[in-house]
Formats: structure tokens, sequence, C-alpha cells
């Protein structure tokens, strides 16, 4: 619930659907990160958009594309060493070795 007692009427969060397209607006800070992973798994659901990889906890995962080439970023920014199941086959950057479908050290990229 909003403090102070005048916001109580306001959403904190909303969802409007417009033409194909759908937007969120989420207006305060919600001290639970679950509420961010929960808006995100739901705004990927309703894009049909599915993960590239299914990374851990503290695993940081981005696409990037751009002139005929896609690479796969996989950043751990956990203390511990995390593994990362990734597309196998594909170059590692920084050794040229192929992937075997898993990163064992989750900091490395994948074309």
């Amino acid at each position: 619930m909003y403090e102070p007692w005048y916001l109580r009427k306001f959403a904190a969060a909303t969802r409007n659907a417009c033409g194909k397209g759908t937007s969120y607006y989420v207006g305060t800070i919600i001290k639970e990160p679950a509420f961010y992973d929960a808006l995100i798994a739901e705004v990927l659901k309703a894009a049909k958009v599915r993960p590239a990889v299914r990374p851990p906890e503290g695993v940081e995962v981005s696409v990037r594309q751009g002139r005929g080439k896609r690479l796969l970023f996989v950043i751990n920014h956990a203390e511990q060493r995390q593994s990362v199941t990734v597309p196998a086959g594909k170059t590692e950057l920084l050794t040229g070795k192929r992937t075997g479908g898993n990163c064992g050290s989750a900091d490395t990229a994948w074309p």
C-alpha cells in the first residue's frame, strides 16, 4: 500500500492494451525483487518471447545482433562460479573453442 495516505487511490502498476500492443507502467519503487522478475516474465510470455538461455540467479544474459552477427553474452555477477547451459557448437570468443552446451564460468560470449 502507498504511503502517504493521499496516494492510495492511485495505481502502483498498470497494464494497458493499445492496438496490437500492450504497455506496462510501474509508478513506484517495489522493494521486493521478485515483483520485477514476475513482471518481466509476464511481459515476455505475453510477447511470446522465449529466453535464449535460462541462467541461475546472479547471471546476466543478453543477445546483441547486427551486421549479420548474433552474440550471446553471459556475465556472472555472483561471487561463486556458476554453470549455464548455452547453445552447443558455437565459437567462444575469448578462447576460440567450440561450446559444448555448458559454460562453467558464465563470463564469456558466443556468436
